[in-house]
């Protein structure tokens, strides 16, 4: 693959996929309505399948992705 055969990929990625990403991070309705929907529907998977308390299970789902968004912003601001 030289480098004009990665020129198309190139412009794609930030013509398309950065803007695209971009707006996933920015904390829009659009971006937390599916964190949400994922949310509620692992809690009830837990609370059906496994018979644990809803509200139980929604704060440890919670609690275990705060856990997992803080050491991935500590990673992000460490790197760079």
């Amino acid at each position: 693959m030289t480098a004009t055969d990665s020129a198309p990929a190139q412009a794609f990625l930030l013509q398309r996929l950065q803007p695209a990403m971009t707006g996933l991070i920015d904390g829009s309705p659009s971006t937390l309505a599916p964190m949400a929907f994922e949310l509620v529907g692992l809690a009830w998977i837990r609370w059906r399948f496994f018979n644990t308390r809803f509200l139980y299970s929604f704060a440890s789902i919670a609690v275990g992705g705060a856990i997992i968004a803080g050491i991935s912003a500590a990673l992000g601001g460490a790197a760079g």
